[in-house]
């Protein structure tokens, strides 16, 4: 074939191309392996996306970020004014920003505690019949957990709703770090102002909060001094130990009272509530010496919103305030532990009490009525006899 013309040139290269060998492609024997191929060049490496990575950054723009916007700008305008600047304008930033964030969460703590007192009525009124089956199952574990489904299923209840108590303290975690992350961001930029009352740099933990010791950061966490040094700077301790009484306040005020009749999840509920309320504070002080002082200041301020929440919304709970207190003895309808109509429904029904207005129903005193309505009336003698025999069998 003579083929174009203007095609003739190509056919030589054409045919050196498509020659075994040729382009530095080498030409392999019968049976050889082909070389492995080699990385980079123009071929296309596919990247995957770590998840965790993603949930970081996720986490550091939509809650870290923010607080750094906030904390820049509220620290700038009390630094702006005499007064504010003279009590501390980056503590007073610090508080601002904890009562913005602790006011987002009202709804959420409204939410728990409606689902937290809905679950102890639940619990309150099914709690005879699990008793029940605690007491036939008791060597039959599995037959036991299968009946106490069926049980949580005839009555509607989800036996995993006493868990939504937690999310609150799972939102709050996530919070206090993007709080320490961005009090730590801040401090990069601002290098004045740092200060709340006594505190002289809320940016810094322990004794370099409140003096310069000339001792490294490092000495500190290697050798565990912290509470040796603030021991010798009483002022460091302050807030360290208003933020474990806080806690320990708030802790109470969560915890229900005690009820005669109470079910066996709300028992062990009470009692771990109990020992978080006398381990958590001793915790908090520690970690108010060994973090920053801000984050202390945010502690002790959202304690004391959540403990001026907790009093407008379930009372005092378990805390035991003196008569001559304000506000002692407040009780809402979140702070009563269980309804009327679940104490009644789980009284046994062989040893209960008829109550009064239910003796008096049918003869308006108790007695039994004769003809026409009015008491019968018993022969002269008959009451002194019947009290006689009465003392008789009392001696």
């Amino acid at each position: 074939m003579a083929g174009n013309a203007a095609d003739r040139p190509l056919q030589p290269v054409l045919r050196e191309r498509l020659r075994p060998g040729a382009g530095g492609v080498p030409q392999l024997a019968p049976g050889e392996a082909p070389p492995p191929r080699r990385q980079g060049g123009c071929q296309a490496e596919v990247v995957g996306v770590n998840p965790a990575q993603a949930i970081g950054d996720l986490w550091h723009y939509a809650l870290v970020v923010p607080v750094q916007f906030l904390l820049t700008h509220f620290h700038n305008g009390f630094a702006s004014f005499s007064a504010t600047k003279s009590i501390g304008a980056f503590g007073l930033a610090v508080i601002l920003v904890t009562l913005i964030i602790r006011t987002l969460l009202v709804p959420l703590f409204t939410w728990q505690l409606r689902v937290s007192r809905k679950t102890q009525e639940e619990q309150a009124i099914i709690a005879p019949q699990m008793q029940e089956l605690r007491r036939k199952y008791r060597k039959d574990p599995q037959t036991l957990n299968a009946e106490m489904m069926k049980l949580y299923r005839e009555h509607g209840i989800s036996p995993f709703s006493g868990l939504a108590g937690c999310l609150p303290l799972l939102v709050q975690w996530p919070v206090l770090l993007a709080l320490y992350q961005g009090i730590q961001g801040v401090t990069r930029d601002l290098h004045s102002d740092l200060g709340f009352l006594w505190v002289g740099n809320v940016t810094k933990t322990g004794v370099d909060a409140c003096c310069t010791t000339g001792v490294d950061k490092a000495h500190h966490v290697m050798h565990g001094d912290y509470l040796v040094g603030a021991l010798s700077h009483p002022a460091v301790l302050i807030l360290p130990l208003l933020s474990a009484l806080a806690t320990f306040v708030q802790s109470k005020m969560m915890m229900p009272r005690s009820t005669p009749v109470m079910s066996d999840q709300q028992k062990q509920a009470q009692q771990m509530s109990r020992q978080m309320a006398y381990i958590m504070p001793p915790v908090i002080f520690i970690f108010g010496i060994t973090f920053p002082q801000g984050i202390a200041l945010y502690w002790v301020t959202q304690s004391v919103f959540m403990i001026v929440q907790q009093y407008f919304v379930v009372g005092w709970g378990s805390l035991s305030v003196p008569p001559w207190f304000p506000g002692a003895g407040r009780t809402t309808k979140y702070s009563r532990p269980v309804p009327a109509a679940a104490l009644t429904n789980q009284r046994p029904s062989g040893g209960s009490k008829v109550e009064p207005e239910a003796r008096g129903a049918a003869g308006g005193d108790g007695r039994r009525p004769g003809a026409g309505g009015h008491p019968r009336r018993q022969p002269v003698g008959a009451g002194r006899s019947g009290g006689g025999s009465r003392r008789k069998r009392r001696r």
